[in-house]
């Protein structure tokens, strides 16, 4: 599903209307029809309840009027406060001439009608944002944020149209505050603002409702980013054959590890398996073998020449000896500051022949060596938090976040990488341009371990031979998935993040259609 901005939604709108000749009212009708359907099914019936539409002078305000005919002629008790006088024109002014001559309880201007708004809030069922759209941009002026105030203490349901007012539809800024939303009915296509925090957090339950939008125009739009979902997944899975077997699945490699850090590795290993691969090494310094031997026997232990306890020069040479048995590598996870190896580690990351994700101390490691990934013949996936980007980049967390499709794109395209930031909004940059967003982030996942695990998820659909770019969003779609389940049954202070696992299990068994269709022999 495209993702976009408040400015393409403008112009998404405007080629709707100028080049496949729908008009604007008719958008805006469906818009309102949509949207009372959503307050019917969220109230279970609309007779009798008491609904508060607030309204601008805009086509989101516009919205909220043709709303308001209809909750009326369903026989909800509607009190609309136009919060600007003098306000409407288009669209929202005809809808405005209708609602006028169907109900009288149409409150002009906010000061003269604050304390009947508290009023009527006392014992609403719902209130409606209908005061800004896609197009708002900074803080809400003065008198609207005292509504907005005001408004987000009630007890009733709050439900946006379009997007909460006082976030940013493009990066989901709130200055000051916003309309603090239970549910949001959003048109044609999600938001970005929507999904990026702080905005997420005003929009609660976002529903998508289709307007009309032509499927061709969304097809032909100029705008290469998307949102991950089900859908798309669902699309890249591939079934597994009956006569499937270890060597067909794939076996991939784990490279990391040190004295301070034998976990990391030891779980993007398991990673790896949790999602199909037929087996995986696991690549780490001698001293560690004793410690890691028999934790998991389905895993295949090397164990490396060392230096300070961290794979040492020699110890690279010889995970190249381990090559030719697996189809793709994870390297980085506990690997540590490199010191006497940190050569040998960049000729082995840039003459490997296979897929490498880059994890961790992988990423760490090729601080003001960037060069080494420009080097590479075979397909690299980098996989860092926004820390991690920063310390790459030379630069801040906030600068990232800022511009982060910008920095994003930028680094995919020019070192030929597959990039995925992590963050409670992960996005995912591909050399060809290409952006997808998934909002999956959960805080059960803000655990040390989390990212190793992810690392390995996406080596171990590699492995098993799919595409990268099919890879990367296989492993970040699940990953966050499985945090989605895992919440839902447990607390996020007191979860281990090794849990996931199962977790994971249930998150493709939603995906899965293998075994839910049986062959059976008849006598």
């Amino acid at each position: 599903m495209l993702l976009l901005t408040g400015r393409e939604m403008a112009e998404f709108d405007q080629k709707a209307i100028n080049e496949y000749g729908i008009p604007g009212i008719v958008l805006m009708e469906n818009a309102a029809l949509k949207t009372f359907y959503r307050i019917k099914e969220i109230l279970g019936e609309v007779a009798g309840k008491k609904i508060i539409i607030l309204v601008g002078k805009g086509n989101n305000g516009g919205d909220g009027l043709a709303l308001a005919r209809h909750l009326a002629n369903a026989g909800a008790k509607i009190r609309v406060f136009l919060l600007f006088k003098d306000q409407f024109k288009g669209d929202a002014l005809i809808n405005f001439h209708i609602l006028k001559k169907m109900s009288e309880k149409i409150y002009e201007g906010v000061t003269e009608n604050l304390n009947l708004l508290k009023i009527s809030l006392i014992d609403a069922d719902m209130v409606v944002d209908a005061i800004y759209g896609t197009g708002f941009r900074g803080a809400l002026p003065p008198e609207i944020r005292e509504v907005v105030e005001i408004v987000n203490q009630a007890e009733a349901i709050k439900l946006a149209v379009d997007i909460p007012s006082g976030v940013d539809s493009s990066t989901g800024r709130v200055e000051g505050t916003a309309f603090l939303a239970d549910y949001t009915v959003t048109f044609g296509l999600p938001k970005l603002g929507q999904i990026l925090y702080p905005g997420r957090s005003y929009c609660g339950k976002v529903l998508v409702e289709d307007i009309s939008f032509p499927e061709k125009l969304k097809k032909e739009f100029p705008v290469k980013r998307w949102l991950l979902d089900k859908k798309v997944i669902k699309k890249f899975l591939k079934p597994l054959a009956p006569d499937t077997h270890k060597g067909r699945q794939g076996f991939g490699l784990v490279v990391g590890g040190s004295m301070d850090y034998s976990g990391a590795p030891f779980l993007a290993a398991k990673g790896s398996l949790a999602v199909g691969a037929g087996g995986v090494y696991l690549a780490i310094p001698e001293n560690l073998f004793g410690v890691l031997a028999g934790k998991a026997p389905e895993i295949i232990l090397r164990g490396l020449p060392a230096a300070d306890g961290q794979i040492s020069s020699k110890g690279f040479l010889e995970v190249e000896k381990i090559l030719p048995k697996v189809k793709a590598v994870v390297i980085g996870p506990g690997m540590g500051a490199l010191a006497e190896s940190k050569e040998a580690y960049l000729n082995f990351l840039e003459n490997c022949p296979l897929p490498v994700v880059v994890d961790a101390d992988g990423l760490n490691n090729l601080i003001g060596n960037l060069e080494f990934l420009q080097k590479r013949n075979a397909a690299t996936v980098l996989t860092p938090h926004l820390g991690e980007m920063a310390r790459l980049l030379g630069t801040s967390i906030e600068e990232i976040k800022e511009k982060r499709e910008e920095i994003g794109k930028k680094f995919a395209v020019d070192y030929n990488v597959y990039l995925v930031l992590k963050s409670e909004t992960t996005a995912v940059f591909n050399p060809e341009g290409e952006i997808w967003y998934y909002p999956g982030g959960h805080p059960i996942l803000a655990k040390a371990g989390s990212g190793d695990i992810l690392a390995g998820l996406i080596m171990g659909f590699l492995a098993q031979g799919y595409g990268t770019g099919e890879a990367v969003l296989l492993g970040v779609y699940l990953h966050g998935k499985a945090g989605e389940l895992a919440q839902k049954e447990n607390s996020p202070r007191s979860f281990f993040i090794s849990e996931i696992f199962s977790y994971i299990n249930e998150a493709f068994g939603k995906l899965d259609e293998y075994g839910k269709k049986t062959f059976h022999l008849e006598k």
